[in-house]
């Protein structure tokens, strides 16, 4: 299981949306998008606010 299922299993634990992630961590919401699909990686400086 990638970081990308975990993230998605853990939003929808949560009921929010991409966008709302999106702007709690203040990335545009294809990118968290992209990483929820794991088509690109999470960068480094974001590990902290996502735990």
């Amino acid at each position: 299981m990638g970081i990308g299922t975990n993230l998605k299993r853990l939003r929808s634990k949560t009921k929010y949306s991409n966008q709302e992630i999106a702007d709690l961590l203040g990335v545009d919401r294809n990118t968290y998008a992209s990483w929820e699909s794991e088509s690109t990686d999470v960068k480094s400086q974001y590990i902290p606010q996502l735990a």
